[in-house]
């Protein structure tokens, strides 16, 4: 079921089991779960099925950015259905656009050396598993991502001497199946009910802040509510997931859950630079570069990206990056 909150009564309590806030591809997924239980389900969403500019403005957020140049947060969320799903804009064939996907390496797990705060209470292995299962829902391909599960002889890696460099694979899945195909089977779930336009605005717990009671959501145009659930799940993003618990501050002063004053710390969004300009020994060099294309495979697409080895990164004390290879055009032009 599909409601738009705005034509409910104001200052009504709703009652459910489970509340996910968030329709972006993390709640999406999450509700898709939980679909023919036999519990009741509720999903908010802060936007409606199409765009709205004021509503996107509640996106906004000040700040300054030191080193890369950043496009700002309301540019690089979406307040709608489905999400930041929205700006994925990569051509994936078939007239469809999307978005790469990768899983994090074992690296990205490991407590370093000269890498403060880093390190999981788990390593990699424990998310395998739950990244084959993901496989299936973003409409990819196997749970395959090394270089020889997608070359071929016509498109081999780059052969690079020492261990400095080596090749990896992004894998490309389609943007729509967000607010449309599984739109529509969350719609059609007897357990499940979202709620357009519904923005929350404070979660609501006991006396000492250790369980949460309710989601008080508001409307734009004045109609308010509240959500009383079992379970809560916030899927809102790294920026709008630690915004409402610091807000939530009626019991604990300084944001629920901030006892450490890490909330909204350690933001890692999608950073991208120019890192400059590769030029090849030989021009056959340029025919040896198609797996660091969009190729379409089994049914899949792919994209060879080029990384630093562990062993750099150990070494030098670096985070994980990532390179592609785009072609630059030739600025001459020539007059007739």
């Amino acid at each position: 079921m599909l409601i738009d909150a705005r034509t409910l009564p104001t200052d009504q309590t709703i009652e459910t089991e489970v509340c996910i806030v968030g329709a972006g591809p993390a709640g999406i997924a999450v509700a898709r779960e939980l679909m023919g239980q036999n519990f009741r389900v509720c999903l908010l969403e802060t936007g409606g099925l199409e765009p709205d500019a004021e509503i996107q403005s509640l996106a906004a957020a000040e700040g300054n950015t030191i080193g890369d140049q950043y496009p700002g947060a309301i540019h690089m969320r979406h307040r709608q259905f489905g999400g930041t799903s929205y700006p994925w804009n990569i051509k994936i064939g078939g007239n469809r656009r999307g978005v790469r996907y990768v899983p994090l390496d074992s690296i990205d797990f490991e407590k370093r050396d000269g890498v403060p705060y880093s390190g999981w209470p788990f390593d990699k292995s424990h998310l395998d598993p739950f990244y084959e299962r993901a496989q299936t829902f973003c409409q990819l391909g196997p749970y395959a991502y090394a270089p020889e599960d997608w070359e071929d002889e016509n498109s081999p890696r780059l052969p690079f001497t020492g261990n400095r460099i080596t090749t990896k694979m992004f894998q490309c899945g389609p943007r729509d199946i967000y607010p449309n195909d599984y739109r529509i089977e969350l719609e059609q779930a007897s357990n499940i009910t979202i709620y357009l336009h519904s923005t929350a605005v404070e979660l609501e717990t006991d006396d000492e802040a250790k369980t949460v009671k309710r989601v008080r959501v508001a409307c734009l145009q004045g109609t308010q509510f509240r959500v009383s659930a079992k379970l809560f799940v916030l899927a809102m993003g790294g920026i709008e997931n630690a915004r409402l618990l610091l807000l939530s501050d009626k019991v604990q002063k300084n944001g629920l859950g901030n006892q450490h004053d890490l909330v909204g710390r350690f933001l890692m969004d999608h950073p991208m630079v120019r890192g400059g300009l590769l030029y090849p020994s030989s021009p056959k060099i340029f025919n040896s570069t198609a797996l660091y294309d969009l190729r379409h495979l089994r049914g899949t697409s792919v994209i060879g990206k080029l990384s630093l080895t562990d062993e750099v990164l150990h070494r030098e004390k670096l985070l994980n990056i990532t390179a592609a290879l785009f072609p630059r055009t030739n600025r001459h032009k020539i007059n007739l």
